[in-house]
């Protein structure tokens, strides 16, 4: 009987010790300014060994592991990524009402924009969960909310059929944006944006970064 009280006291005791270690992880990872902390930190600012840090992290539902639960570099809490994804729909819904005919924001303008610190390699993985949670719909190096398309009005429609004219006359022949903003006399910006528009409807192709050609029939 002695025993058995004795053998429940140690399990308490190791139950007390693991609830508050992990709280005391939780809270660590909170308070840090980046979005996500290093094992080596955690363990270490929680005054714990690496083993049992390691192993509550990755039964912690709450807890999120980058970039994946196989191969954790780091850590963040879902109160954090609430709000991230809070962050990121007030600064790509912006970006869209400033510049709606534009496809999508860089990604690293809108990592530049948040409140959290990231490292490149990190922000990748969460931009791929943004997407896998349709809070973001990635293309290429940009980002857009999954409710934004682009509108053209009248003139704007114009234009791009112009536009696609243009380089459809070119044949194989590349155009650089230089050259197609003194044929149509347009701001750079606006250029650039019905490129944007016209290449994700694939009228025309993208070559390299400024270069385009048309598809002619």
């Amino acid at each position: 009987s002695g025993l058995l009280r004795r053998h429940v006291s140690e399990l308490a005791n190791q139950f007390a010790r693991t609830s508050d270690l992990l709280q005391a992880c939780r809270a660590y990872i909170e308070v840090q300014p980046q979005f996500a902390v290093a094992l080596e930190e955690i363990y270490q600012g929680v005054n714990a060994q690496e083993h049992e840090v390691a192993a509550l992290l990755g039964q912690d539902p709450d807890i999120l592991p980058l970039p994946d639960a196989q191969h954790p570099e780091a850590y963040s809490v879902i109160t954090k990524w609430q709000r991230l994804t809070a962050e990121v729909d007030r600064i790509l819904a912006n970006f869209h009402q400033r510049t709606p005919l534009a496809q999508g924001m860089e990604m690293e303008s809108v990592r530049s924009q948040l409140s959290f610190a990231f490292s490149p390699k990190l922000f990748r993985p969460v931009v791929d969960k943004l997407a896998a949670e349709a809070i973001v719909v990635r293309e290429e190096s940009s980002l857009r909310l999954a409710s934004h398309s682009v509108t053209l009005n009248t003139a704007e429609q114009a234009t791009a059929i112009h536009l696609q004219q243009v380089l459809d006359d070119g044949g194989l022949t590349p155009a650089e944006m230089k050259d197609l903003e003194g044929t149509l006399g347009l701001p750079r910006k606006q250029l650039a944006d019905l490129l944007g528009i016209l290449e994700s409807q694939q009228k025309i192709v993208k070559v390299t970064t400024d270069v385009y050609i048309g598809m002619p029939a």
